[in-house]
């Protein structure tokens, strides 16, 4: 198999994950009808990853990076979606944000199809640091030992996509892609450490201290 085909196959293979772990996260909230312990603005941001790199597959011709994270953006926007019908969300602030998100999306598209490649390279690389505030939201979850709705299925699953866009990335010879992923994939592997060690704390408590029994079995 030569090394352009095995470059599609994970490229391929990463966008799969990159739909597959948006998927569960979305059915957790959307059944729960609540997104407590999850950080919105990661999604928001992860919106603006997807649109960023959408754009600049169209400018290097890259089909699986264009397919997969145009799919990636669609289920993202569905997370949000399942965020607007959760119990307790400020709704006459709903249209204001669907502006807010599309726009921000459009620019984020325009970008990575049309800006200068150092600053799409400066925005790639940051966009792979969208999970921070999960990062930090699953430290506090740990700390406090307290219920989450993350879903650690989609954790796992996006772990594996970032592990599939960097080998992708090396295969193509392309440092730009590769860089971005690999951070992705620490930061995704920190999630999962934070998120992991939060259910064996909540485990810990006497059931009478346990905040509410975990939901997520997604």
């Amino acid at each position: 198999m030569h090394a352009e085909q095995l470059a599609v196959l994970l490229g391929a293979a990463g966008a799969m994950f990159s739909l597959s772990m948006v998927l569960p996260q979305a059915l957790t909230i959307w059944r729960d009808r609540s997104y407590v312990g999850v950080s919105l603005g990661s999604w928001l941001l992860l919106t603006l990853t997807a649109s960023t790199w959408a754009g600049f597959a169209l400018r290097t011709e890259n089909v699986a990076l264009g397919v997969g994270n145009t799919t990636f953006l669609l289920a993202c926007w569905w997370v949000l979606v399942a965020t607007l019908r959760a119990d307790g969300y400020p709704t006459p602030r709903t249209p204001l944000m669907v502006v807010l998100v599309l726009a921000g999306d459009s620019i984020a598209f325009l970008t990575g199809l049309a800006a200068p490649l150092g600053l799409v390279v400066v925005a790639g690389v940051a966009s792979s640091l969208v999970r921070i505030p999960q990062v930090v939201r699953s430290c506090q979850t740990w700390q406090a030992a307290s219920p989450s709705e993350v879903s650690r299925t989609s954790l796992w699953i996006g772990f594996a996509g970032n592990c599939s866009w960097t080998l992708h990335g090396v295969m193509r010879g392309d440092p730009f892609v590769t860089l971005s992923a690999a951070v992705g994939t620490a930061v995704a592997a920190t999630v999962i450490a934070f998120e992991l060690a939060a259910l064996r704390r909540r485990a810990a408590l006497p059931t009478s201290l346990a905040a509410q029994p975990e939901r997520d079995a997604v």
